[in-house]
């Protein structure tokens, strides 16, 4: 027979995983909306206030996962669900991530790349990855911490970085032949490089093959920040490979970094403007609703 100390230990034995598994589950389970992205933001804002520029970089990071969230929230609510979870290990996690900041993380088979100082973030994302080797990256957002605002809305799916165009060697006839980010495809991993004035994304896309042509090109990338600024810097090298004295197409202009889909700027029920410079210039009036399609014109005009 059993003492009651020994069924006493049995109870409890059983008892703490069974609260455990109800604990977590509850936890797990528990739906994600607006006032918790919220919480967090506050909770953001408190620790602002008496972090240095390196925590403060680290936070930039959650802040911008947690907007990225309520943006995602109706249409990808299990990626929300992930941003909100990566957000909450950034706050809990007393390490730093340096500054600028550097976080990157899975979802099924998307990679996140996280970049920041305590003024300026960059998301982006790489899809359909291969191992470690997405195949291609987009710009998934442009954030300021300090103002706690989005620049751009999220992709909701691939979206070039940047856009090329070749024309025929012989200039008999202009006609433009495109090649972007999205079809070119990701030859490496984005790699994290880094001195003593900045950290930065490296991208590289090799062999990039030209449309109606035997022609090709490699094409390198760079995103870097510095630390305690808002400056970013892009730079972008296409390489024509091969003799380009018997080449039948030749590179006539790059697009980048193409910033798409920009989100309302003002936080009230203000109006934006945008100016543009076209010819004499052209002033509209909330332009994420009066230009419906993308507008393309050379700069200045004639």
């Amino acid at each position: 027979m059993l003492k009651f100390r020994q069924i006493k230990y049995l109870f409890w034995l059983f008892l703490v995983p069974f609260l455990l598994f109800v604990f977590n589950f509850s936890v797990k389970s528990q739906p994600i909306n607006n006032l918790i992205f919220d919480q967090e933001l506050e909770h953001i804002a408190q620790l602002w206030s008496n972090a240095t520029n390196e925590q403060k970089a680290k936070l930039g990071l959650a802040d911008m996962l947690l907007f990225s969230a309520k943006d995602r929230l109706t249409q990808q609510p299990d990626l929300a669900q992930e941003f909100y979870n990566q957000a909450k290990i950034i706050i809990a996690n007393p390490n730093s991530l340096n500054n600028p900041a550097y976080l990157q993380f899975n979802f099924k088979n998307i990679i996140f790349y996280a970049l920041g100082t305590d003024k300026i973030a960059y998301l982006l994302q790489g899809e359909n990855s291969n191992s470690y080797t997405p195949q291609t990256v987009s710009l998934d957002s442009i954030h300021y911490p300090n103002e706690h605002h989005s620049f751009i809305k999220p992709a909701l799916g691939a979206r070039p970085l940047w856009r090329a165009s070749f024309t025929r060697a012989d200039r008999e006839e202009f006609a433009e032949t495109l090649i972007d980010s999205v079809q070119a495809k990701l030859t490496a991993p984005p790699q994290l490089r880094e001195n003593n004035n900045y950290r930065a994304l490296y991208f590289q896309w090799s062999n990039v093959p030209i449309p109606d042509s035997k022609d090709q090109v490699n094409v390198e990338a760079e995103l870097r920040l510095y630390p305690d600024s808002a400056q970013s810097d892009w730079y972008i090298n296409v390489i024509p490979k091969g003799d380009q004295s018997t080449a039948t197409k030749v590179l006539y202009q790059v697009e980048f970094p193409i910033i798409p889909n920009i989100s309302k700027q003002t936080g009230n029920n203000s109006p934006d403007y945008l100016v543009f410079p076209a010819q004499s210039g052209e002033l509209y009036i909330n332009p994420n609703e009066t230009l419906t399609k993308p507008r393309k014109t050379l700069y200045p005009g004639h």
